[in-house]
């Protein structure tokens, strides 16, 4: 029977974290900059998928050592 390969909880941490962060990001950019808020979509999204592979990276990199 096939077994289901489980999710590590510190990736699911770093895709939660990474999405804080990047609202944050967007919120605090379109406050100073008023003029990006037309991209404010893009730049949530560019940001969250950004810091959502830095963040697995270094999970998969400090599980790697273990």
């Amino acid at each position: 029977m096939h077994r289901k390969k489980k999710i590590p909880v510190g990736f699911i941490v770093t895709f939660v974290a990474a999405f804080m962060l990047a609202l944050s990001l967007t919120a605090l950019l379109v406050k100073f900059k008023p003029d990006m808020a037309q991209f404010m979509g893009m730049i949530f999204f560019g940001s969250w998928l950004l810091l959502s592979f830095i963040g697995v990276g270094i999970v998969a990199l400090a599980k790697k050592k273990k």
